[in-house]
This record gives C-alpha cells, sequence and structure tokens, in this order.
C-alpha cells in the first residue's frame, strides 16, 4: 500500500498506520478475545474509524473505481 500511494504521489499516508495498529491486535482479538480489556476495543474501534475515514478520502482523491 505505501509503494501505492507513493507511486500516486499521495502525501497522507496516516491511515496506513492505522492498518497497521489493526493487524497488531489482529492476533489478541482472534485468538484471546477475553483477554481484551475495555481500553483495547475501544483503541481498535478508534483506528478502526480512522482508517476507514481515511480510505474513503483516498479512494475519492485517487479515483478509485467504486469511490
Amino acid at each position: 500500500m505505501e509503494s501505492l500511494l507513493k507511486s500516486q504521489n499521495y502525501e497522507n499516508r496516516k491511515g496506513i498506520g492505522h492498518l497497521k495498529e489493526l493487524l497488531g491486535k489482529k492476533s489478541k482479538v482472534a485468538y484471546h478475545p477475553l483477554a481484551l480489556r475495555e481500553n483495547d476495543v475501544e483503541e481498535i474501534a478508534k483506528h478502526t474509524k480512522r482508517f476507514a475515514d481515511w480510505a474513503e478520502e483516498a479512494g475519492r482523491k485517487l479515483k478509485i473505481e467504486g469511490w
């Protein structure tokens, strides 16, 4: 994703950081759901929302089909 954004000269790459945060928590969510604390869930929700907002903006600005 980083190289694609770079090749398109798309400067706002904040969404990559949000996606990395989400992927970093994937195993904990998938395999240890009882170990999640409320603040873990809030953190995941925050990064999910921010990534989704970023993806919507990036999709429109880069004129990706379907946006």
